[in-house]
């Protein structure tokens, strides 16, 4: 047998006899492996010792999210429960975060809908170091069994100045949750609804008050940004203190009232121009005064509005001309017209002739019972003064010359010219054709009856008679049969009187009247002498009153 040497294999602990060559070999192999195994050693140490170790997850992890949308909807007052889980199942952490607030770390949060709007909940977990994140979206909607009914009698109205609105709405008196402010909205750009209740300009928040019925607000140009001349919306809504909004079914559109100046001159009826005539628009401090040239000014105030204008002066009567006391005139409810005309025409308080007591020696008596203003028509239901239209009033007379030989034409041509010298200036004009004549005399026989007449031809409805409407046209008749020269142009005068507005006769007891009934020997002192002052005075107010004019808004007591 060969030597062999015995050794101790610490590996395993036994005595092994082989060959002395063999175990020079093994034992050389063996260091080398201890030196590569002790390596690996320091390596795997090394390793597993590093912070930039990979983690290991589950290949088909995922995560479970109850609800599944990222949107949830929830009338107020609800609750729902919001979830997390994993497959397969893993122990992870967990935070919920309500609006950047941290409110649980279960696996389950319970969410309650508390106040109107949007809520942000956020889930944050992490499993070995890595994190994942949710997020939901939670629109709290109001509940139609709890919201606040609709805000009650909202009304809109012009304020005192030009822009100003006002708002007005009744308090509501009962609701699930107490009211806490109203909320007054507008917008230009339509009706406001619930659903774009955002979109709409909030003016402004008034707090619930108990003792209080009725609310009043009124938004300005300057303050509020109200935009004059525009169409606008406005609504009101009611907040209660956990955030429902009232019921909106409607809103209301309003035209914003523009900067309006009510602009006129105040005359007397001679059309001279009255200074220091104090107009008033309202209330006790709304008043202006007319200046030199008799121009007064308004304004602004809101184009919407209606305003009675009154003029403020001495109220004794005046013996004669000129005349510093006047008949007030209230001009009633004025509307903005950009074409308008607000001049004032005041008539005098003149008195009257000692013998006309059948007008109570009133001026204003005597005026509306000639021109038939006393009481309305039944074809003018006003008070208003109709008159010509222009003046000079065109007069056409024809060629005509009776069986006595009186050349009637030249006769009542004369007369046309009696009235202007009478007035003082050209109220009449002969014109030389039917057509262009404003007044057509004509002469025949119609009978004995009346010696003349006048009628209103154009408009040609028989039923209107002097008064009733704007004169077009009108006819005078003269009887062809008058006795003399001096009765022709005595009724011709009295016609022509007519014509020129005084429809009535004048019942003064007195002579010098060429209105009365009798008017015999007018012309007896002169054609200028042939119209009393008061019939004067008359004629000339009927020409410069405005056309139009409701002569009961002279205050005439």
């Amino acid at each position: 047998m060969g030597h062999h040497e015995f050794e101790h294999n610490p590996e395993r602990g036994l005595f092994v006899s082989m060959p002395q060559e063999m175990s020079r070999f093994l034992k050389s192999r063996i260091s080398v492996i201890c030196a590569l195994v002790f390596l690996l050693f320091l390596f795997i140490f090394a390793a597993c010792s590093s912070s930039t170790e990979p983690v290991v997850l589950p290949e088909d992890l995922t995560f479970q999210y109850t609800p599944t949308s990222g949107l949830v909807t929830l009338f107020h007052g609800d609750s729902t429960d919001f979830s997390v889980a994993t497959n397969p199942s893993v122990t992870f952490a967990k935070q919920w975060n309500l609006n950047a607030n941290v409110v649980g770390t279960e696996p389950a949060y319970h969410f309650e809908a508390v106040h109107i709007g949007i809520d942000t909940l956020r889930l944050e977990s992490t499993y070995s170091g890595v994190h994942w994140n949710r997020t939901w979206y939670v629109n709290i909607v109001e509940n139609s069994t709890t919201t606040p009914p609709e805000v009650a009698s909202v009304s809109l109205d012009h304020g005192n100045e030009a822009g100003d609105v006002e708002v007005s709405w009744h308090m509501i008196p009962q609701s699930t949750y107490p009211i806490e402010e109203y909320q007054v909205a507008m917008s230009y750009d339509g009706a406001i609804t619930s659903a774009n209740w955002t979109e709409a300009t909030l003016l402004g928040s008034y707090p619930h008050l108990y003792n209080q019925v009725g609310y009043s607000v009124v938004y300005s140009e300057a303050e509020d940004g109200m935009l004059p001349g525009e169409v606008a919306w406005f609504a009101v809504r009611a907040l209660d203190e956990v955030g429902q909004m009232s019921a909106l079914s409607s809103s209301y559109n309003h035209l914003i009232s523009s900067p309006w100046f009510i602009e006129g001159y105040v005359f007397d009826d001679n059309g001279e121009a009255l200074s220091n005539v104090i107009i008033s628009y309202g209330c006790p401090s709304c008043r202006v005064n007319s200046d030199s040239e008799g121009r007064y000014v308004i304004g602004p105030l809101p184009n919407v509005n209606t305003y009675d204008l009154t003029s403020l002066t001495s109220n004794s009567s005046c013996d004669g001309e000129p005349c510093d006391s006047f008949y007030d005139f209230i001009a009633h409810d004025v509307t903005y017209d950009p074409e308008g005309n607000y001049d004032i025409m005041l008539l005098g308080r003149y008195g009257l002739d000692d013998s006309c007591e059948n007008y109570d020696l009133n001026f204003m008596t005597y005026f509306r019972e000639m021109t038939r203003t006393v009481f309305p028509t039944s074809l003018r239901p006003t008070y208003e003064l109709f008159k010509w239209e222009s003046y000079p009033v065109k007069v056409y007379v024809p060629p005509f010359t009776s069986v006595n030989g009186l050349d009637y034409e030249s006769l009542c041509k004369e007369v046309v010219g009696f009235w202007n010298v009478a007035m003082g200036e050209e109220y009449l004009q002969l014109v030389d054709s039917p057509e262009e004549a404003m007044i057509e005399l004509y002469f025949g026989d119609e009978g004995t009856l009346y010696a003349g007449r006048t009628f209103l031809a154009q408009p040609n409805d028989e039923d209107f008679r002097l008064g009733d409407v704007i004169p077009e046209k009108v006819l005078v008749y003269v009887w062809d049969q008058l006795p003399n020269a001096t009765n022709v142009q005595e009724t011709t005068m009295h016609e022509l009187g007519h014509s020129l507005g005084l429809f009535a006769h004048t019942v003064c007891s007195g002579d010098g009247f060429i209105m009365s009934a009798n008017h015999a020997g007018i012309l007896a002192n002169g054609p200028e002498n042939a119209v009393h002052p008061d019939e004067k005075r008359a004629v000339r107010a009927i020409r410069n009153l405005p056309q139009g004019t409701d002569i009961s808004a002279f205050d005439w007591e």
